[in-house]
């Protein structure tokens, strides 16, 4: 068996990512790691008793580039016999009306995109293709933004209907594999951009890392990450053992509605016998479930 689809299925069945008739939407860019990912899905869909579909977003951020892309992704489903559905998306206009960077901008339109192209299919999961590589360079943007263990927990396997069943797989692997099928794949050149912080450690401060540390410096990072988030995931469940303790009820909780609004209400003097590291877990647990603005 191949080790890209090793690794793919351990990571699959780790976290339950597919169900037996699952159908799944593949987000395919038209790189070489979600090129991969479609080809793999398609090769392990006779063991899950797959349906795979294929969704495509054109941003229109790189002109006749992202045109090309979209070209690429329908002649390659077209090939293989995938439905595709192309979206288009005013990235830009996007980020000007909201106030946000491009990235955001282009990441919001495309989670929306595939949750319109997951409920066309009727499907179970959009898969889309992050890699070993892009958890650890996660791993490393957020530590040098000062996050705590929430942030440097990286990439989620799952989240909601979102799968990523290549979290466990390199990238020279991916492209390795592709070689090996004589599959093509487009390059975005803006990973090239030096403006945007994810290339400056991907193109930068990466290849040092390796240079000094070894090739295996991105697994290990990987692996910092994974043991992060399952150190937080306990935090977060002590968390909201302590909130449900804390949240005031009846008269106190009505009065403190009255004066800021739909808000969660809770007893502050009940968290002060608790680790610093709990109440700061208590407290974001507290504005996530919160029922209306703080």
């Amino acid at each position: 068996m191949n080790e890209i689809v090793e690794r793919f299925r351990e990571t699959v069945d780790r976290y339950a990512m597919i169900r037996p008739g699952d159908r799944i939407v593949a987000a395919v860019s038209g790189g070489a790691d979600s090129v991969a990912l479609l080809h793999v899905l398609l090769e392990t869909r006779g063991d899950y008793g797959t349906t795979v579909f294929a969704a495509h977003i054109n941003h229109g951020l790189r002109g006749e580039e992202s045109d090309a892309d979209e070209r690429f992704v329908t002649e390659l489903c077209d090939s293989l016999g995938v439905p595709l559905s192309v979206y288009g998306a005013d990235v830009a206009g996007y980020a000007r009306e909201a106030g946000v960077s491009v990235e955001e901008a282009a990441r919001t339109l495309r989670y929306k995109r595939l949750g319109e192209s997951l409920s066309e299919r009727g499907a179970d999961s959009v898969a889309v293709a992050h890699s070993l590589d892009d958890n650890a360079e996660t791993f490393l943007l957020n530590l040098f933004r000062g996050s705590g263990a929430r942030g440097l927990s990286g990439i989620p396997p799952v989240r909601g209907r979102i799968i990523r069943p290549f979290l466990g797989v390199k990238r020279s692997e991916i492209v390795s594999y592709l070689n090996g099928r004589n599959a093509g794949f487009r390059f975005d050149s803006s990973n090239l951009d030096p403006s945007h912080a994810r290339n400056r450690v991907r193109n930068g401060l990466l290849p040092v890392i390796r240079e000094n540390f070894g090739e295996g410096a991105a697994s290990r990072v990987a692996k910092a990450a994974e043991l992060l988030r399952s150190e937080d995931e306990y935090l977060a469940g002590l968390a909201r053992a302590e909130l449900a303790s804390c949240v005031l009820q009846g008269a106190a909780s009505a009065e403190r509605q009255t004066c800021f609004g739909n808000a969660l209400s809770i007893d502050a003097e009940r968290l002060l016998p608790l680790s610093e590291a709990v109440v700061r877990c208590v407290i974001r647990e507290a504005i996530r479930n919160a029922p209306g603005e703080l």
